[in-house]
């Protein structure tokens, strides 16, 4: 017989070594398509005693196998639980969207791929957004929705910046664009999922480009209740 999760040492998988061979022990078995298996010999890792790097990458590998396995509600499951954290990174969420918009006339497929989106907007990741959206489309990531109109304004917001600067008080063409930079973000907090739980952090920073917004466009007024309502959009820490 092989080996098996049960044989782990748990005295041992505190070292970094040890740890990883584990870790290579679990990956083999996903390499046959043994979800559940490759889950049992990653469960010693989460170990309080593990070592902590190894520790800290599992929720990234357990999403890799969940995908590649097309296991989309354990999938959203995996998400729900990291979405927020820095531990999982970035490039674990760009190939959960890009694996997700692959996958076709699955609704749980679509959802895993609107939250990866959101965690990477979340992170300001907005290069990598607009890459992924070239090469699959917005309409499933639901173009009439906050997330997508956000994405759209916040990369307005970079293009006006970089042309112009960013002055207080703008005027002439920067002004109008500043202007039109606003309206484009206010529209997209107006999304009715703008509200929901899920999406305050990257709703907060909506916010915040949006008093930006008319900072430069020379409207102080307009732009202080805004960096206010950021600070209330932010999650509880």
């Amino acid at each position: 017989a092989g080996a098996v999760p049960s044989a782990v040492d748990l005295d041992r998988v505190g070292g970094e070594g040890y740890a990883r061979a584990v870790l290579g022990m679990a990956l083999v078995r996903g390499l046959s398509g043994r979800v559940e298996e490759v889950l049992r010999w990653m469960g010693p890792l989460d170990h309080p005693d593990a070592h902590p790097g190894v520790r800290r990458e599992l929720p990234g590998w357990r999403l890799a196998v969940l995908v590649d396995a097309g296991a989309w509600s354990r999938v959203a499951d995996e998400l729900s639980q990291v979405t927020g954290s820095e531990e999982v990174p970035v490039d674990w969420y760009r190939m959960v969207a890009t694996r997700a918009l692959e996958t076709r006339g699955d609704a749980l497929a679509d959802q895993a791929a609107r939250t990866a989106v959101g965690e990477l907007a979340r992170r300001g990741e907005l290069a990598i957004i607009a890459a992924v959206i070239e090469r699959h489309g917005i309409g499933r990531l639901g173009d009439g929705g906050f997330l997508v109109r956000y994405v759209q304004a916040a990369s307005d917001f970079t293009r006006v910046a970089e042309a112009h600067g960013r002055r207080v008080g703008a005027d002439g063409v920067a002004r109008e664009q500043w202007r039109d930079v606003a309206a484009r973000l206010d529209a997209a907090l107006a999304a009715p999922d703008a509200a929901a739980e899920s999406a305050r952090g990257v709703a907060a920073d909506a916010e915040r480009l949006l008093g930006w917004a008319f900072w430069y466009a020379g409207e102080a007024e307009e732009a202080w209740p805004r960096f206010a309502a950021a600070a209330e959009r932010l999650p509880p820490t």
